[in-house]
């Protein structure tokens, strides 16, 4: 037995168990590291120069060759789950309960083997080794953390202060800056409204032209992934359905690109919209923001962890440069947008109709396969009826012919007994001087084994009849649940031709547009 195979779980009270605490750095607290590591500047070079004093996680000493195939403690499900339960509540103190513990490795050694002197010496010196190199291990790491500890509370005091500094430095540079930019501003709302009503037109497009499409090809695949047995099979509606599926995919994928894009183009000018009415406000807000952060305290109530502002690229001087110049950016960058918006509204109504061809022609693919398999599944249907009325019909001759053999072997009973009988009475019926062993006795003898001759044969032949009809009850059952199996497939590809008909989608509509 190994960790691997352990699954029996330890009972303990929940309530206890829930309040254990974690004693490890929570993730978001370890990711703030992370990114001080890589970013921190003075902490980076602190952490490399006293790298030599930082200790090494060292393996526990391998089990010795001897052991390995002894049942070293510590193995039993019982030692494994409060391993398990330890590690995830490290302050916890729960005991595992070892009652089963004699049961567990009586049934892992039903071979009854015994254990050497020697290797119960070796196992208890392994484990008293393995446990004193751990405890020395965790003892010079603890020694290195204290001197760690010290040398980066110094760092990071000199780094609380160059912040305050270059605070005090940034909120001196904030200008205010503005330009007129209503006529650009105009001219980029009136073309936004126009894309919005373009992204309008593509949205309902791909809604009422390719949802049901896409939910009726999604439909189909799931109840024909419910067929069993052999009519599980990959055919031609499989295949037909995994192009159109391939086809609505990358139609969808080429509109919802398209969609995305124009979404995307139609934000960006509103955004550019609202950057020019609010640029001056922006820039005051900013200016304020740094203000309100230098005068922020360690004891302040409204600090939060947010980690997501360690990794994204610090404020330095090229992207000062940028916010210096991006009111003339966003004038250029408008300009484009309003051109890119007028080609991408000619080029979605384009889009528009050849997709809708496509959906057409591979929709009458799909409905061809369902149709010619349709067609093959009644045909196997009636073959596998016609097989299984003739098996069943030979089924009851064979049992008719059972009862005949057993009818037969019974009618023999009384002329064996009467034989028997007879044997009897002449045996006992006549005293020694007559009781002779003539032609009577001889043919009495010879009907016996007659009579016995003739039940063996229809043994025998019940015998025949019973392995041809226990075949006979295989065929039938196999053709039973043949049909049953294809039952089960044509009632789905039933159901796949409704799901892509008409009048399911005009139900669907109706029960959506009820809710």
């Amino acid at each position: 037995p190994t960790r691997d195979t352990v699954t029996t779980t330890l009972t303990m009270a929940e309530p206890e168990a829930s309040r254990v605490s974690q004693i490890a750095p929570a993730e978001d607290t370890m990711k703030v590291f992370d990114s001080v590591t890589e970013h921190g500047g003075e902490i980076r070079q602190r952490r490399k120069s006293v790298s030599s004093m930082q200790s090494m996680y060292i393996e526990p000493s391998a089990v010795p060759e001897q052991l390995k195939t002894v049942m070293l403690p510590g193995i039993s499900p019982m030692s494994q789950e409060a391993l398990k339960f330890r590690l995830a509540r490290p302050k916890s103190h729960v005991r595992p309960d070892f009652k089963a513990l004699p049961d567990w490795y009586q049934g892992q050694n039903t071979d009854g083997k015994l254990y050497s002197p020697s290797e119960w010496a070796d196992v208890n010196k392994h484990m008293q080794h393995r446990v004193r190199d751990r405890r020395k291990e965790a003892m010079t790491s603890r020694d290195t953390s204290v001197k760690l500890r010290s040398g980066n509370d110094t760092a990071l005091r000199r780094k609380s202060i160059q912040v305050k500094n270059q605070f005090t430095h940034r909120k001196g540079e904030v200008d205010k800056k503005t330009m007129q930019l209503k006529l650009l501003k105009q001219k980029l709302d009136t073309e936004r409204e126009l894309m919005h009503g373009a992204v309008g037109s593509l949205d309902d497009f791909n809604k009422n032209r390719f949802q049901w499409p896409m939910k009726a090809n999604q439909q189909c695949l799931r109840a024909r992934a419910r067929r069993i047995g052999i009519d599980l099979v990959a055919d031609g509606v499989d295949d037909a359905l995994k192009i159109e599926k391939e086809m609505l995919g990358s139609v969808s994928d080429v509109l919802d690109e398209a969609f995305n894009a124009a979404v995307e183009l139609s934000e960006q000018m509103a955004e550019a919209s609202t950057l020019l009415g609010e640029d001056i406000d922006r820039k005051l807000q900013a200016a304020q923001t740094d203000k309100n952060a230098e005068k922020m305290k360690l004891e302040s109530a409204n600090i939060e962890l947010h980690v997501h502002t360690l990794q994204a690229p610090p404020k330095d001087a090229t992207l000062y440069e940028n916010w210096k110049t991006a009111s003339e950016d966003l004038e250029a960058k408008s300009n484009e947008s309003i051109a890119t918006s007028k080609a991408m509204r000619t080029n979605m109504k384009k889009t528009q109709d050849e997709s809708d061809a496509k959906v057409k022609h591979h929709d009458s693919s799909v409905f061809a396969a369902l149709l010619r398999r349709t067609e093959e599944y009644d045909i196997a249907m009636g073959q596998d009826r016609k097989l299984l009325n003739e098996v069943k019909h030979e089924i009851t001759t064979v049992l008719w012919e059972i009862e005949k053999c057993v009818s037969m072997i019974h009618s023999q009973e009384k002329p064996m007994m009467r034989t028997t009988t007879r044997l009897h009475k002449r045996d006992t019926g006549r005293s020694s001087p007559e009781r002779t062993i003539d032609a009577v006795h001889d043919e009495l003898l010879q009907e016996a084994k007659d009579i016995s001759a003739a039940v063996d044969a229809l043994k025998a032949e019940i015998a025949t009849h019973t392995q041809n009809l226990t075949d006979l009850r295989e065929m039938e059952v196999m053709l039973e649940e043949d049909l049953a199996i294809k039952t089960n497939s044509r009632k789905i590809e039933k159901k796949c031709v409704y799901h892509r008909s008409y009048f399911a989608k005009h139900k669907a509509d109706k029960m959506t547009a009820s809710r």
